[in-house]
């Protein structure tokens, strides 16, 4: 199993209070499981891409205690981790989408981050 970093600028969709959503290309022949709620819900919801051009990958907003660039790793493969075992087939690669920014939240930061999963189930 691989994991794939993707990045998507946030800046616009925050001030505008729209859900940001990033646009992946789909390889002819794959199968793309993706996350359609908060990777921390307690039933993810999922849809399945089996054709097309593109995926769509719906941002969700998480709060951490430190933007720094480990601390959205580490929440991206923990919450990658946690759809995973959720979602139960067989991963090939896991793409994370990271928001390039974090934004001062309270006694935090607001980070960004979607899924999709390319395999089996």
């Amino acid at each position: 199993m691989e994991f794939i970093s993707k990045y998507i600028d946030v800046e616009g969709h925050i001030g505008s209070g729209e859900q940001p959503i990033y646009l992946m290309d789909f390889d002819i022949g794959r199968e793309y499981h993706t996350a359609q709620s908060s990777l921390l819900s307690e039933e993810i919801e999922w849809s399945i891409t089996r054709k097309g051009d593109k995926i769509r990958i719906p941002i969700f907003a998480y709060r951490t205690t430190t933007k720094f660039d480990t601390a959205m790793w580490g929440l991206g493969i923990q919450c990658g981790m946690q759809a995973l075992d959720a979602w139960g087939g067989k991963a090939d690669r896991v793409f994370l989408v990271f928001g390039d920014s974090a934004h001062e939240f309270d006694d935090g930061y607001r980070v960004y981050l979607g899924l999709s999963i390319e395999g089996s189930k």
